[in-house]
């Protein structure tokens, strides 16, 4: 009996180890609950957008979040949250990005107010996602030169950086 006991608490803790090894999500919870968090961690929020029926979506959720390589990147910088749009809480968050959710799986990069920092879409393999996030938080995205531009930066260097970025989006 003792033998059993032990070999069911080995398998046990390692289901847990392994399963904790992913990106950690709070999965279709309330969106204040999300912002909240982030406020009182003192961090940005990560948000994957997807719906039941998209299968880039199903390949990110299946085969890049659960890498430990991503969970370690998402989860020490990011409090990370996941909505299928097209129902439930999702509905909320997909109402208020609207014009930033235009392909699935569409990932959301926002302060811990909730204003979009960066976004990446469709699916990517881990070191190409995060890739892709680190450039957001280098400054690099459409939504910094905007702030840039609407508080009358008209530099000709940086209307060149703006340009070129907008046509690549």
């Amino acid at each position: 009996m003792k033998k059993v006991y032990i070999i069911v608490s080995i398998l046990f803790f390692s289901l847990m180890t392994f399963a904790q090894s992913g990106t950690q999500f709070m999965d279709n919870r309330p969106w204040q609950e999300v912002l909240q968090r982030a406020q009182r961690e003192n961090k940005l929020i990560f948000v994957d957008c997807y719906t039941s029926w998209c299968g880039p979506c199903k390949q990110l959720s299946t085969q890049v979040f659960p890498q430990e390589k991503m969970g370690e990147y998402l989860n020490s910088r990011f409090v990370n949250a996941k909505y299928d749009v097209e129902k439930g809480e999702g509905l909320t968050v997909g109402k208020q990005y609207d014009k930033e959710i235009k392909v699935f799986p569409t990932m959301l990069i926002l302060t811990a107010q909730g204003e979009i920092i960066h976004k990446v879409s469709g699916c990517r393999p881990v070191d190409e996602l995060i890739a892709a996030i680190e450039e957001g938080l280098q400054g690099n995205t459409i939504y910094n030169l905007k702030k840039e531009y609407d508080k009358g930066n008209r530099e000709w260097s940086f209307i060149q950086k703006y340009l070129n970025l907008l046509e690549t989006a």
